[in-house]
Order: C-alpha cells, then sequence, then structure tokens
C-alpha cells in the first residue's frame, strides 16, 4: 500500500471550522472596541464643546448687567454638526436657614438676621448655570450637563449693624 502525504478532507473541514470560529471572536472584539474608541471620542468632544462654550458665555456674561444674564438660551456648534447646546440661569436656592435656628437656642434674632440676609444676598449675587450639551446622530440621542455658579463680584452686601448703648 502507497503511504500519501497530507491532510485528509475531515482534517481540513476541522480546521477551516476552527479557523472560522475565532475569525467571528476576534471580529466581535474589534467592533466592540471600535465602538467605544467612537465613544472616547464623543465623550473628549463633548469636553471640549463644553469647555468652549462655558468660555463665551462667561466672557459674555462678564461685560452684561448681572441682572440682564438671560435665563434660558440655546444654539448649535456650526463646525459641529452633531452637536447643540442650551443654557439655564437661576438664582441660586438655599436650604432652609430655619434648621440652623434649631440648633441655636441664645441670639435667635441676631442669627435670624444674618441667615436672612445673607439668603437675599447670596439669591442676588450667585446665579447657577446649568449648561447641556445635546448629541443627536440618527437614533440617538445624548445630554451631557455641567453646572457652575456666576457671581456678582460688584453686589456689595447690605448689613445695618444695630447700635447698642448703655
Amino acid at each position: 500500500m502507497k503511504k500519501i502525504n497530507g491532510f485528509t478532507l475531515i482534517e481540513v473541514l476541522v480546521a477551516l471550522v476552527i479557523l472560522s470560529g475565532s475569525m467571528i471572536i476576534i471580529s466581535n472584539i474589534w467592533s466592540g472596541n471600535k465602538k467605544r474608541v467612537g465613544k472616547i471620542i464623543d465623550y473628549h468632544k463633548v469636553v471640549q464643546l463644553m469647555e468652549q462654550k462655558i468660555s463665551e458665555l462667561e466672557f459674555e456674561w462678564q461685560r452684561k448687567n448681572f441682572n440682564s444674564i438671560p435665563r434660558e438660551e440655546k444654539g448649535v456648534f456650526e463646525e459641529e454638526k452633531y452637536f447643540s447646546w442650551s443654557v439655564k440661569t437661576r438664582a441660586l436656592v438655599l436650604p432652609n436657614p430655619q434648621t440652623l435656628m434649631n440648633l441655636v437656642e441664645q441670639n435667635q434674632e441676631i442669627v435670624t438676621q444674618v441667615s436672612e440676609i445673607t439668603t437675599q444676598f447670596l439669591s442676588e449675587a450667585v446665579l447657577e448655570a446649568k449648561l447641556t450639551i445635546h448629541y443627536k446622530r440618527g437614533d440617538l440621542k445624548s445630554a451631557y450637563s455641567l453646572t457652575t455658579y456666576i457671581i456678582d463680584h460688584n453686589k456689595e452686601i447690605q448689613i445695618a449693624i444695630p447700635s447698642g448703648g448703655p
């Protein structure tokens, strides 16, 4: 009997099954990595756009009267067709000072006055601004937000010190 060197049909088919299985696994891993890299690029772009927009808004708001800062604005990034932005501002909301007054038994009148003055001053001199970057590509929609505070450094606190005498 003559010995034939080479592979049998079954050996070749087994090798092809193993090769195709490993190719499927590698392609799944590769496509998953491609999606993750795409998300990282999008997140990086969002951070860049947030930094750019918040800097533009802060520069614009510094030149305005504090009370004329708009409560809501929207826009698009001309160079980035999938991204848009919106910003909402509101007066700073402080917690109820009654909690603090409950802790202080003595000098409640002074604590009340200081609390009221501080609350009024901060609500007039500080705005909370929430910048949101909107992303839309096809059916995929996302929104990323950043909150910052705008302070009116020209606002003076009005403190009336009661005069007491002997």
